[in-house]
């Protein structure tokens, strides 16, 4: 699934904004400041993830529970590919010496509904899940309790559209919510066009990706309504392409080759 590649790499740029420990978010349904997108696909993601946001933010904490979520999967599903569907994939990376990234530990998923065929997952897959996720990079570690409810379509075991919204409370403090972040995503080719919605440290936070010519994927971040940057990247997760960075309305620009600096003119060739 593209989820593995992308959308990873995609949760440990979101999740590496590290959430303060004193920082707790109010699940209460509220008019969020959606950044206007000129991409149909992306704004048509952002208003599904911003609706499943509403519906979890009116019904709390119930919004995980099912009387369904008891039973069997269908079909021997590899555990892998579970993990991957829920987006709980490990991750660790460096830079500059100094090694940085995540890992889950105590992963227990529940499926509320699903189908297979012949002997893959098939239509549409509910499931909840918890998890414990710690965090490290130079300076810091942290460790949080993640809860998430996800709904996919699939086809013939490969996904097709996923929807996510997940909260994270503080490991030694269950009733301390750190963040909730909702999420809406399609694959497209080797990438995925996706939205994610991140509440978190007092702020509505937009992360964006389509994919873009030149075979790479374009990743847009907004506070709120103010767009803060715009990257490209190519299938590595190397910048590739110009990146632009917001700052007082002014914006600077930076160009890449497969990770290396560019100058400014040779953008994009």
């Amino acid at each position: 699934m593209e989820r593995y590649r992308t959308s990873v790499a995609a949760r440990a740029g979101v999740m590496a904004l590290i959430l303060g420990a004193a920082f707790a978010v109010n699940a209460q349904a509220e008019t969020l400041a959606l950044p206007e997108l000129k991409d149909a696909a992306q704004a048509a993601l952002l208003k599904e993830a911003n609706a499943e946001y509403q519906t979890y933010a009116t019904a709390g904490d119930s919004y995980f529970k099912s009387d369904a979520a008891k039973g069997d999967w269908p079909c021997k599903i590899d555990a892998v590919q579970l993990n991957a569907l829920a987006g709980i994939t490990d991750y660790k990376s460096s830079a500059g010496g100094k090694e940085f990234g995540h890992a889950y530990s105590d992963v227990v998923i529940h499926p509320i509904s699903a189908a297979c065929k012949n002997g893959k997952l098939d239509g549409k897959v509910e499931f909840v899940y918890e998890a414990t996720r710690k965090a490290w990079g130079p300076g810091f570690e942290n460790s949080e309790r993640e809860l998430g409810k996800v709904t996919a379509t699939l086809r013939k075991g490969k996904l097709k559209h996923r929807l996510e919204v997940r909260k994270a409370s503080d490991v030694a403090d269950a009733a301390k919510l750190l963040s909730v972040t909702a999420s809406a995503e399609k694959p497209a080719g080797a990438f995925i066009t996706s939205a994610t919605v991140l509440l978190a440290d007092g702020a509505q936070k937009y992360f964006l990706k389509r994919p873009v010519a030149g075979k790479r994927l374009e990743k847009s971040f907004y506070i709120g309504t103010a767009l803060v940057s715009v990257e490209q990247q190519d299938a590595k997760g190397n910048p590739d392409g110009s990146t632009l960075a917001y700052k007082d309305g002014q914006a600077s620009k930076t160009c890449f080759k497969h990770g290396k600096p560019l100058d400014a003119g040779a953008c994009g060739k």
